[in-house]
């Protein structure tokens, strides 16, 4: 987690699922940080130090493992490191892997970095 800090803003106050994946919900293999539930859509969250590659395998790894439904399912994958060594065109494929394999919407920010749930649009 490496002093990286993500914050979930929630202003309607919705009902939302926390689970702890790494330790818990997976307890071994590469694994995300933590997975957030709102009204069926999974938020995948790895906070990282810097090597934001790994976060992004990581973020797969657990996507395949947890989620309801991979490859068709909308959902979003953060990673929020504190330093993002990628360029931009890296970032960009990316995010076009994470959507074609995933539907995920894939967001890498430098910490913090605030998400806000009202935002969203099925």
């Amino acid at each position: 987690e490496q002093n990286s800090e993500f914050r979930l803003n929630n202003p309607g106050r919705k009902e939302i699922i926390c689970v702890k994946v790494d330790g818990c919900a997976i307890k071994d293999g590469i694994r995300c940080d933590w997975m957030i539930i709102d009204s069926g859509v999974e938020h995948y969250i790895e906070l990282k130090g810097r090597d934001v590659t790994h976060a992004l395998e990581q973020l797969k790894q657990s996507i395949q493992r947890l989620s309801n439904d991979p490859a068709k399912e909308i959902k979003f994958a953060f990673v929020v490191s504190t330093r993002c060594p990628l360029s931009g065109t890296d970032v960009q494929k990316m995010q076009k892997m994470f959507k074609d394999e995933f539907k995920a919407n894939l967001t890498i920010k430098n910490s913090p970095f605030t998400f806000s749930l009202d935002t969203i649009s099925k």
